[in-house]
């Protein structure tokens, strides 16, 4: 158990923008929306292809545009032809700040959606000539693409999951995280229910979003990137019917609404990815299962044509790569209907950044070739 009194220089009623140092190719620049400026990161390809579609990573709670730098490296250095881009959501990263009780209660679901559709139509209209894009959300940032694309407020010709909030609600995240680290409530009450409670020391976000074998001081590092608190909004907003979660089946987005704002559906490959961590111990694999399930079903209902329906070539079900690096990282694939399975061995919640991050990034390469 981590100590009360060990938390509180964790803990921050205010913030400042922070801008993450910055790889060569890699550049930073601010969309304006109404309430103020979003960092937008942008990486452009050593050789285009005007064909290929953009990238936009978006990161979950807590998150910053930066967590996805190495994945936006690997990618630009194995020849992705198309520009990637990640943003900060509001009060997130290098994005402008929002005051502690207007973040934490005046700042709703909407709002970050609001903020997701802003930068994709920026992204559509100024730098891309109107190619939708493909694109790569974590955690919450799963969740808010979901219902971003359900509200068609936004359309993408491909969506990779990571470690999502699933379209059926995070209650069972929030009951694993109680689960875990049981002391989280009690904490939160002494704290005043800030966001922050159940992060609010480095022992305390090694647990939640890495595995066990994640250096400590590199948990360290991270933190310091991390927003200082999050919407209750964004959190509270995602999680469905609490009733139909307490009797079992829990319901919040339907799955047919969200795969039509998906387009390209009449070409052969997998739309959808979904990647979840063995060992992440909030979106277990469980979740994700069930997730990939109903997609799949919403898939086969979509009455595609016969041709269109066919398995990503090179990836029957139960596919099984290894990548070997110092040594054997195990990634299952498991492709069908459309839709992808991806389980990266010994990862935790934030597979993007935990040590298993170059065999996942890889496969989220193999993804790509294949749309």
């Amino acid at each position: 158990m981590v100590n009360v009194f060990s938390c509180l220089p964790y803990l921050s009623w205010s913030q400042l923008p922070k801008e993450h140092p910055l790889p060569s190719h890699l550049h930073r620049t601010y969309v304006a929306t109404p309430c103020g400026n979003l960092e937008l990161l942008s990486c452009q390809p050593r050789h285009r292809d005007p064909k290929t579609p953009p990238l936009v990573f978006v990161h979950g709670g807590f998150g910053f545009a930066a967590v996805w730098l190495d994945w936006m490296t690997y990618l630009y250095e194995h020849g992705y032809t198309g520009t990637i881009y990640a943003y900060s959501a509001r009060s997130h990263g290098a994005s402008y700040p929002v005051p502690y009780l207007q973040m934490v209660c005046g700042t709703s679901l909407d709002d970050f959606a609001s903020d997701l559709a802003t930068v994709v139509s920026h992204i559509n209209t100024h730098l891309e000539d109107e190619k939708e894009p493909i694109l790569i959300a974590h955690s919450a940032g799963g969740a808010l693409v979901q219902y971003t694309l359900l509200n068609r407020m936004i359309t993408a010709t491909g969506l990779c999951l990571v470690g999502s909030v699933p379209h059926f609600g995070g209650f069972d995240a929030y009951w694993n995280w109680t689960k875990m680290d049981p002391w989280m409530h009690p904490r939160s009450w002494i704290f005043g229910f800030h966001p922050m409670s159940g992060l609010a020391h480095p022992k305390l976000v090694h647990q939640a979003f890495f595995a066990d074998q994640f250096p400590l001081d590199k948990v360290k590092d991270f933190m310091h990137w991390m927003a200082p608190y999050e919407s209750l909004g964004w959190a509270g907003g995602q999680n469905g019917s609490f009733w139909k979660w307490l009797m079992g089946k829990n319901e919040w987005l339907e799955p047919m609404r969200i795969l039509h704002s998906v387009n390209g559906w009449e070409r052969p490959g997998d739309r959808i990815c979904v990647m979840v961590g063995s060992h992440d111990r909030l979106m277990d694999l469980s979740m994700a299962r069930r997730q990939v399930s109903e997609f799949r079903a919403a898939v086969r209902s979509m009455d595609l044509e016969p041709s269109a329906v066919k398995r990503a070539r090179g990836y029957d079900a139960d596919t099984k790569e290894s990548d070997h690096e110092e040594a054997t990282l195990e990634v299952e694939v498991e492709a069908l209907d459309r839709v992808r399975l991806v389980v990266v061995q010994g990862a935790g919640h934030h597979t993007q950044n935990d040590m298993q991050w170059q065999a996942a990034a890889e496969v989220v390469r193999r993804w790509l070739e294949q749309l």
